[in-house]
């Protein structure tokens, strides 16, 4: 029953959680009254969820997305818990968000990815574009932006060399984003660089391999 599982989790693991769901920087107790409800339920769809039937968990997300159809972030978080099992869902909400919010930047390159994902470059393109207009200055849309340029019939190589470059400068601690440069490098015939590339790349994974093995000692 809905009721004993509440009294089963940590009301303030399930405030934060919520929180964190619609995306915004402040404590729980700063919370506006009105959006207290939402936050509570999305905390608590996510934590119970864990563990639990996918199934289950989409059901009260679907409650809750009819409840809360038009407030920020709600169709986002929807979409995250969509994507591993109905990607076609997951697409849906994303758009739904985007119609809320035509700039939320993790809802285009999500959408972005899942289409360079199908192999679907020029359905990316434009998702990846807007990211890019949206935040500048934002290593994961550069990124995003830099993959798509790189893949299929209109690749765009100086395009794609360009923004994987900024992405590097706007987060040299990303491996993933040295791996991109590198096969775009590599597509280019500019091989030193490309070999650059993917040492920085196996020098950050190791880092973060031995973090990783020293946070669990």
């Amino acid at each position: 029953n809905m009721l004993s599982r509440k009294e089963q989790v940590d009301p303030n693991v399930v405030a934060v959680a919520g929180i964190a769901a619609l995306r915004r920087p402040i404590f729980p107790h700063e919370l506006p009254e009105k959006d207290r409800e939402a936050a509570f339920q999305l905390g608590s769809a996510l934590v119970s969820g864990a563990g639990r039937p996918a199934e289950e968990t989409i059901r009260r997300f679907e409650e809750i997305t009819d409840q809360f159809p038009n407030l920020p972030n709600v169709h986002y978080t929807f979409s995250t818990v969509l994507l591993a099992n109905a990607p076609e869902r997951a697409v849906e909400e994303l758009n739904r968000e985007l119609e809320i919010d035509p700039g939320h930047l993790p809802a285009l390159v999500s959408l972005a990815f899942e289409y360079l994902k199908r192999g679907l470059p020029a359905q990316a393109r434009p998702f990846a574009e807007r990211a890019v207009k949206v935040a500048p200055k934002n290593f994961a849309a550069r990124a995003c932006l830099g993959r798509v340029l790189l893949e299929g019939s209109d690749a765009d190589l100086p395009g794609a060399i360009r923004e994987l470059e900024l992405a590097v400068k706007l987060a040299p601690d990303s491996p993933q984003v040295h791996i991109s440069l590198a096969s775009a490098y590599s597509k280019a015939g500019r091989k030193q660089e490309a070999a650059r590339e993917r040492a920085e790349f196996a020098r950050l994974k190791k880092l973060m391999a031995a973090n990783d093995s020293l946070e669990v000692k």
